[in-house]
């Protein structure tokens, strides 16, 4: 059986390595550009988020992996219901803007949302996980079709409970 953990870690692990230089600005420089590890990691951990045990681990376990320090900390990014693509299903462009323009700050910091709703973006039915490449360094990933915990949840119905989205917004 795998673990939450370890496909958060095994994610991180993939994008979180190098990152562009975007000192440079537009794409075709920063495609020329070398890549430069990360001054820091940071897992920005959605409030919305009920499972967050695997969180601990992630980072320890990302700690003693990467030479640049990660820690973990919670957002309360607002998701109005004006980020929705469609009745179920975050738009990646809107939500990762926001959480670059919320978390943007000095350094190399490579800075990774989690949330437990439903990501879309425009041609694909769903996905995992949406990365900004020209720009701050800055991601957003889903948990919800990882691993549902219910008995006799299935993915696609655990996908139904990010109806939730903007309920209060």
């Amino acid at each position: 059986m795998f673990r939450l953990s370890t496909i958060l870690a095994a994610a991180a692990l993939t994008i979180s390595g190098v990152m562009p230089d975007t000192t440079l600005g537009t794409m075709a420089a920063a495609q020329t550009a070398r890549l430069v590890p990360p001054d820091e990691i940071v897992i920005h951990v959605h409030k919305d988020m009920r499972d967050t045990d695997f969180v601990e681990g992630l980072v320890c376990e990302l700690g003693r992996v990467l030479v640049a320090p990660v820690s973990a900390t919670t957002s309360d990014l607002p998701l109005p219901r004006s980020y929705l693509m469609t009745e179920t299903q975050l738009d990646t462009r809107r939500v990762a803007a926001s959480f670059a323009a919320a978390t943007q700050g000095e350094g190399r910091v490579y800075r990774y949302l989690l949330l437990p709703y439903d990501l879309k973006v425009a041609g694909l039915n769903y996905v995992f996980a949406d990365t900004i490449i020209d720009g701050p360094t800055a991601a957003i990933m889903s948990t919800i079709r990882l691993a549902p915990r219910q008995p006799g949840l299935c993915r696609a119905s655990a996908c139904r409970t990010s109806r939730e989205i903007g309920s209060t917004s």
